[in-house]
């Protein structure tokens, strides 16, 4: 028995049908996204459930939550870079755009449960928030704090290796 094979045989061929199939992919994530994920952080039900549960969170879940808050709060920069790193074409900058639109709520999510559960005033969650955006604004200060650590090690290191020799050579020469 012989099998026969169909296309595509050529790699523009295999190629158009890959984008095709990927095509298809997008088409229903979306359109299932469009009905599961379409949720809106200051609409949810659970909100009026959050001073009841205040109470019960540790002082280290508290801050560990406030972390998130932080993180979630970056996601743009992970947006763009996913989109730099697939390429700029108009369906992987639709996908990461609605990824990070997606990724945008969660934080939005963390910063009302942490007020409406009375473990942050308002006050404070807008402050923190400030200050990241501070953060996020000047990233060369975080990379330059980074680069100072290891330069001031490194000197650290290389004091104690000249303290070392010159023990040494007093040692030896005495």
């Amino acid at each position: 028995m012989v099998d026969q094979l169909t296309g595509p045989f050529t790699t523009e061929a295999k190629q158009l049908a890959v984008q095709k199939e990927v095509k298809a992919n997008y088409e229903t994530y979306f359109a299932r996204a469009a009905i599961t994920r379409m949720w809106w952080p200051d609409r949810l039900v659970e909100r009026n459930q959050m001073a009841e549960y205040g109470p019960l969170v540790s002082e280290r879940t508290k801050e560990i939550l406030l972390g998130f808050l932080g993180v979630e709060s970056v996601v743009d920069d992970y947006v763009f870079s996913g989109i730099q790193a697939a390429g700029d074409s108009v369906s992987t900058r639709e996908l990461y755009m609605q990824w990070g639109f997606e990724e945008r709520r969660h934080g939005q999510t963390f910063r009302h449960s942490l007020i409406d559960s009375g473990l942050y005033s308002q006050q404070y969650v807008d402050k923190f928030c400030g200050i990241l955006l501070f953060f996020k604004a000047d990233k060369q200060t975080f990379n330059t704090q980074i680069e100072r650590k290891k330069r001031r090690r490194e000197q650290n290191i290389f004091s104690i290796y000249l303290t070392k020799q010159k023990q040494f050579f007093l040692h030896v020469w005495v």
